[in-house]
Formats: structure tokens, C-alpha cells, sequence
């Protein structure tokens, strides 16, 4: 998988056209956590955190996500390329 490392407004734009089940890496005052997107807002991103994920067999759906702006998201992988933020 290819890395690049994008600025904030083209990382955003790559954030607002995210699809259900992307990974995302949220950064909360250097504690990072993998996530997956449940859906996209203009400002923000509801996800659904992968440790959520790992002990779920419920139904699709079942799981509520948190949301996070987009000055919280890092990293975004996105057909094959791994996108991230300037720091």
C-alpha cells in the first residue's frame, strides 16, 4: 500500500467522500485508535472504533458509533493509498 502525506484541506476532501466501512486512525491527545467509518458529515465522522468491532456478531447496525471531527482523523486508507495529515 502506497503512503502519502497530504495537507489538511486535501485530506478532508479525501474524508468527505469516505464510504461505510473505510479505516480511519483518530487521534485523541496522542492516544490513536483504529477505527472504521460508519458515515460522513461536512465537519465530522461517525465511526465505529475496530476494538468495537473484533467481539461484535450482532446484526449490521447493531453497533453505535462515536463522532469525531475531522481535526481528530490522522489517517484515512483509501483505494489502496494510505493518506496522511500534514503534522
Amino acid at each position: 500500500m502506497r503512503t502519502e502525506t497530504v495537507n489538511d484541506e486535501v485530506f478532508f476532501e479525501k474524508l468527505r467522500r469516505c464510504f461505510a466501512g473505510e479505516h480511519v486512525v483518530i487521534d485523541h491527545d496522542g492516544t490513536h485508535y483504529p477505527a472504521r467509518v460508519q458515515y460522513v458529515t461536512g465537519t465530522g465522522v461517525k465511526v465505529i472504533p475496530e476494538s468495537m468491532l473484533d467481539d461484535s456478531h450482532g446484526e449490521p447496525g447493531d453497533l453505535d458509533g462515536v463522532m469525531e471531527s475531522f481535526a481528530y482523523v490522522v489517517e484515512l486508507e483509501k483505494d489502496g493509498v494510505r493518506y496522511q495529515r500534514e503534522r
